[in-house]
């Protein structure tokens, strides 16, 4: 009796359907590692008086309130025992026409606007809850200008797409006007803007982290005033709205 060869098996094809859902889980084949993920971190930074500044590495927190509290478990030797997570707030570090500033960082926003891939984070607290311990330079116990925060926008709303920069507290209203022009225009629908074209509100953040909005002074009672709100309020800023033709 006569016998077939084997025939060789044909091969066999499966359509296996592709997940759509990009939080799932590839499982690697037996004996083959995946690469571990990258870990997200944070750069804190902190300006002593003698102008040293001391840096500190730490893994991204989910959450403002942790960040602060991990930059006091960094800095805490350097301030009063006193000071709480409460008392310290975050700027992000940013680059404006090639220079580094530092922009008010909003907590609601905080995994939109800070991702933990090593940004810089300065930490800064309320006046009068802390001090660094560095002797006084030659005797000189005044210390350094207030700075204050402009923010660009249309309105003041939940929006996320505002425009940061930091100065020094101008002497003035309207030399409060001119630096803000200067610091933003490059964001403004009109390039060739002046000081008539802005106008500027005090803007605070309440205690049912509202934002709400206040007139500035624009006489002699301006930079006292301004000074006053950066003491009372650790995240006072400025709010700097383009003023459209036809518009008050």
């Amino acid at each position: 009796m006569k016998t077939d060869p084997p025939q060789e098996p044909s091969p066999l094809s499966i359509d296996v359907p592709q997940s759509q859902d990009p939080t799932t889980t590839t499982l690697a084949p037996a004996g083959v590692s995946l690469a571990p993920a990258p870990v997200r971190t944070i750069c804190f930074s902190f300006v002593l008086e003698s102008g040293h500044i001391a840096y500190g590495l730490a893994p991204f927190p989910e959450t403002y309130m942790a960040a602060k509290e991990l930059a006091l478990e960094h800095f805490g030797w350097l301030l009063k025992p006193t000071v709480t997570p409460q008392g310290i707030y975050l700027n992000r570090a940013i680059q404006i026409d090639g220079k580094k500033e530092w922009a008010f960082v909003p907590p609601p926003v905080w995994t939109q606007v800070v991702r933990g891939v090593g940004e810089e984070l300065r930490v800064r607290y309320s006046e009068g809850m802390a001090e660094h311990f560095a002797p006084p330079v030659d005797g000189d116990t005044k210390g350094p200008p207030p700075v204050i925060t402009f923010r660009f926008g249309e309105r003041l709303s939940s929006q996320t797409s505002y425009k940061y920069a930091v100065r020094t507290l101008p002497d003035s209203y309207t030399e409060a006007k001119s630096v803000a022009v200067a610091a933003l225009r490059h964001w403004m629908k009109n390039k060739n803007a002046g000081v008539d074209d802005i106008k500027m509100r005090a803007v605070v953040q309440n205690r049912d982290d509202e934002w709400v909005t206040a007139h500035l002074p624009d006489g002699e009672a301006w930079k006292e005033t301004v000074e006053g709100l950066t003491r009372k309020y650790r995240n006072f800023e400025i709010l700097v709205m383009e003023v459209q033709k036809g518009n008050v």
